[in-house]
């Protein structure tokens, strides 16, 4: 990746999105933490729910998305499966940690964990339908999921 996207990695090291190089300083939850506003992407006056969002963000990346590109990119039917029952078991596992409250990780209010899942969750949809032939279970806690992603 550092060859294909050099000034990317430049900004966020480990290759997470969104990332930001601000005069030379790499910054992560920039926007969050450099404009006073109503709180965008984490909650401003609970430190749990701060927590709880870095977690989740953390959760998407090292769980589902790994899950996801081994279901994707393995040759070995047999590994592609166990790896599509394990996304599918991480996706569960996240949309049991949603609130009910509201559309959204956190329920009425949008934050970073939802815009660190949400372009990662289209490429599950397309591409995962496309090369894999991927299709979301009908349970309730993929219906949490549809609810998040409609609304997003």
């Amino acid at each position: 990746m550092q060859a294909m996207y050099p000034d990317f990695i430049a900004s966020s090291p480990r290759g997470l999105v969104p990332s930001v190089d601000c005069n030379g300083d790499k910054v992560w939850e920039y926007i969050d933490e450099r404009f006073d506003h109503p709180p965008y992407f984490l909650p401003r006056n609970d430190p749990v729910k701060r927590a709880h969002v870095r977690i989740w963000s953390d959760f998407v990346t090292e769980k589902m998305q790994r899950n996801f590109y081994v279901h994707l990119m393995d040759q070995d039917p047999a590994a592609q499966a166990k790896a599509k029952d394990v996304f599918f078991q991480e996706c569960r596992t996240f949309a049991r940690a949603m609130s009910k409250d509201g559309p959204y990780f956190l329920g009425k209010e949008i934050s970073m964990v939802d815009i660190a899942l949400f372009p990662f969750w289209q490429r599950f949809l397309w591409v995962g339908r496309h090369y894999r032939g991927l299709e979301m279970p009908k349970d309730k806690e993929f219906e949490r999921l549809q609810r998040w992603w409609e609304a997003t």
